[in-house]
């Protein structure tokens, strides 16, 4: 009878650095998805929040509530509001383009609505 050599048990080093290896690749790529997750996510909050933006001026034009100057904060945010009105077939009615950006540029939203016009002339 030949005497058998116990067999080793458990990885060797080589193992265990590919295995280790293989990990970390795995846990970059998935690090680096989160992030452009994380950067879409944000992009869209930003622009429900500029659309927010635009569909309350376009409320606030509607009702004939006097518009602020300057930049519109929504969600600790401020956004630029550009207003450009423009007429219609209809005479009573006014075509208003609205388009909201952040304050420094970027990301933003654009909103078109119509105003009935009052009987004096104005908006």
């Amino acid at each position: 009878m030949t005497a058998r050599r116990p067999s080793s048990a458990g990885f060797t080093l080589i193992e265990a650095l590919i295995a280790l290896a293989i990990l970390a690749i795995t846990a970059v790529s998935f690090l680096r998805a989160t992030e452009a997750n994380v950067a879409r996510v944000s992009a869209l909050e930003t622009r429900s929040s500029a659309l927010w933006v635009a569909q309350n001026r376009l409320a606030e034009l509607t009702l004939g509530l006097p518009v602020a100057d300057g930049p519109v904060p929504m969600l600790g945010q401020d956004f630029a509001v550009m207003v450009t009105p423009s007429a219609t077939a209809d005479p009573g009615l006014v075509q208003q383009n609205i388009t909201v950006t952040l304050a420094g540029g970027g990301t933003g939203a654009s909103l078109t609505g119509f105003v009935l016009q009052k009987a004096g002339g104005g908006t």
